[in-house]
């Protein structure tokens, strides 16, 4: 499968690199396993900062694409 392998590693996020993230051609990103995961293996951790829908919209592209709902 084509796409570019990213693993994420900042202060903010981490992606088990036996994952990799690629582009979906009209859809977006999705996120594939490479290699074996178990059940119960930490495999992402997501973290950042809690702003409102218009805050996350004056963001500039390509980050007003990278929310998370909580």
């Amino acid at each position: 499968a084509g796409g570019t392998r990213r693993t994420m590693h900042n202060e903010y996020a981490w992606m088990d690199p036996r994952l990799e993230a690629r582009k979906v051609p009209g859809l977006g990103h999705g996120v594939y396993a490479t290699a074996r995961i178990r059940r119960h293996d930490l495999i992402t951790i997501f973290g950042g900062h809690v702003m409102t829908v218009d805050e996350e919209a004056s963001l500039p592209p390509p980050l007003n694409d990278y929310s998370h709902q909580i």
